[in-house]
């Protein structure tokens, strides 16, 4: 019987990796430390798609020289895991360059209770920008939580 897959790790290298027909490239400590190392490396490969934790991409958001080196091969940039507040260098940067960035924030148990894409031909508009910042979900956006068992459901 096949297990159900709970960590958020495993989901992204099933799922949006391997099932979807991409290439999983595994990153030794030393190059992760280093952020032109790690891009030189995705230029090498030309991946597409960064899954980047939210405190990487804060960083490189900090810098105009780490964003300058952001390989020209990279269509979307998911980040996840807590609370994203986009730069306006990093907005110019993502519409210049066409470059898709997905934002899933929420608590662990829930995985995503608020998603945003910004799209590089958009403006960010104030409604977006404050998606990004939201700790609570707006009335548009779609949340679930875990309920009862089966049976639970079955006697309400």
């Amino acid at each position: 019987m096949p297990t159900f897959i709970t960590e958020i790790a495993a989901r992204r290298i099933y799922f949006s990796t391997l099932l979807a027909g991409g290439t999983l490239y595994l990153v030794d400590k030393e190059i992760r430390n280093n952020v032109e190392a790690l891009f030189r490396l995705v230029d090498n490969y030309n991946i597409k798609t960064l899954f980047l934790p939210t405190a990487f991409l804060k960083l490189i958001e900090s810098e105009e020289d780490f964003i300058k080196c952001i390989p020209g091969s990279v269509d979307h940039i998911v980040a996840a895991g807590e609370q994203l507040v986009v730069t306006d260098r990093f907005k110019e940067y993502l519409q210049a360059n066409h470059v898709f960035l997905h934002n899933h924030y929420g608590p662990s148990e829930a995985h995503v209770v608020t998603a945003l894409t910004m799209e590089p031909e958009e403006e960010a508009t104030p409604e977006a920008e404050a998606d990004t910042k939201t700790e609570e979900p707006e009335a548009e956006t779609e949340t679930s939580e875990p309920s009862g068992t089966q049976d639970d459901k079955e006697k309400e």
